[in-house]
């Protein structure tokens, strides 16, 4: 067990977890820390193979990476995907993608060719090249990303990563876990990955569990939340666990209620951002009560620093009025 990490555990279950194993035919990917905001692994794209540093993101469902082709000013200093140097390269589909996301849009190919993930290797597999990427992507350290959603959600995966791994016989469940080191150095390892179970040295306690509400994103039902005895009534009942995004973003009504309980206030220049004191020690957690669970938040959690004697509150406005919940918790299992 990592020391500074936060122990909790929350699976999402779709199927009996009663033969869920925590260490046998598993495969962990080291997720290395941007600013404790995004974490990203490697995959290794074509044979040879070249190396790409991903996103694992709960909060969509494709794999894309920028191709050597891409024209935007966000591919560069990017590994991009050359088909030309693959020699398992295995076409181009007739397919193109434009795929959505709330930092910006991204536009490309759908190709196919081997993807290895931790020693892992997957034939043919389906995924996006970019030829135009959002301004957003130039300033980030990952190159691209692997979505972990339904594959109901994703505009060109057939068969998707995890299908593929299970009847390899490189996993045994279809089942996949994280762990984030809320301390982690940038640039240094700050979490992992597990796909086929979960790292039992990573979390104490009995794992809780949580209904998935539909098969499309990881999306809970959410009640309430409460701060120092004084409840909220959320304005939109579900909420959606989303590994991508470094906030908590929230309808404007409940975003603005849960910042006054906890001390925050908005900043004059943002309609979304709320400024807190960076003092922890004096806070009381929250409490998220989705389904029968009562999910802890501790402030440590709930307050980043953006430098030293600055903090902002982690709840945020999200325009679409789409609740989503990022790593709120450092330790999620998510079942399939």
């Amino acid at each position: 067990m990592m020391q500074n990490s936060l122990l909790f555990l929350i699976p999402l279950l779709l199927v009996n977890s009663t033969n869920l194993s925590h260490d046998t035919h598993t495969l962990t990917v080291p997720l290395i820390s941007d600013r404790n905001l995004n974490f990203h692994g490697e995959i290794v794209l074509g044979l040879p193979g070249e190396k790409f540093n991903v996103v694992f993101d709960t909060g969509s469902a494709d794999i894309w990476v920028p191709s050597v082709h891409c024209t935007s000013n966000a591919c560069n200093n990017h590994n991009k995907y050359d088909p030309s140097s693959s020699h398992s390269f295995n076409g181009y589909t007739n397919e193109k993608f434009i795929i959505k996301y709330g930092t910006g849009n991204l536009a490309g190919h759908i190709v196919s060719d081997h993807l290895s993930i931790s020693g892992a290797k997957i034939p043919n597999q389906i995924f996006g090249i970019s030829t135009e990427e959002a301004d957003f992507f130039e300033k980030m350290k990952f190159d691209g990303v692997f979505g972990l959603a339904y594959s109901s959600l994703s505009t060109s995966q057939k068969s998707p990563p995890m299908d593929k791994l299970l009847m390899s016989g490189a996993i045994k469940q279809k089942v996949f876990s994280f762990w984030f080191d809320k301390f982690s150095e940038n640039g240094k390892v700050g979490g992992e990955l597990v796909l086929g179970g979960y790292n039992k040295d990573r979390f104490l306690g009995k794992i809780s569990y949580a209904p998935v509400v539909t098969k499309k994103y990881w999306e809970l039902s959410l009640s309430n939340v409460s701060h120092n005895r004084k409840r909220i009534d959320a304005s939109s009942s579900f909420a959606i666990v989303d590994t991508g995004t470094s906030l908590i973003a929230l309808p404007k009504n409940d975003a603005f209620a849960i910042n006054s309980l906890i001390g925050a206030v908005k900043l004059r220049n943002s309609d979304r951002l709320f400024k807190i004191s960076c003092e922890t020690k004096s806070k009381e957690p929250l409490l998220l009560s989705l389904g029968d669970i009562k999910l802890k938040i501790e402030p440590e959690n709930y307050i980043y620093k953006v430098k030293p004697g600055y903090c902002l509150s982690a709840f945020t406005v999200n325009p679409s009025n789409v609740i989503l919940f990022s790593k709120f918790s450092k330790n999620l299992s998510f079942f399939s």
